[in-house]
């Protein structure tokens, strides 16, 4: 039991949760559902992280397109004179 109290405490310090004031004995990662839930978790956050990733990336590239489209209406006029 000490293991996983001290596992789960380096769990908790790198993916905080709120207990408000009750006892960590309550939330040692004990048993294999808790352990699945946790996982199930983990997942759900590094599917949020690649969706912000993914959308941050797809905004820059719209900034890009954006940015080039007005420098070639800007250039289009010119080139038909």
């Amino acid at each position: 039991m000490p293991e996983l109290k001290k596992l789960s405490n380096e769990f908790y310090s790198t993916i905080p949760h709120n207990f408000g004031f009750a006892p960590m004995i309550n939330f040692v990662i004990d048993t294999e559902v808790k352990l699945k839930q946790k996982m199930d978790l983990i997942s759900s956050l590094v599917d949020i992280k690649v969706a912000y990733g993914l959308r941050k990336r797809a905004g820059a590239a719209k900034s890009v397109a954006k940015k080039a489209g007005n420098k070639k209406q800007k250039l289009e006029p010119s080139l038909v004179d």
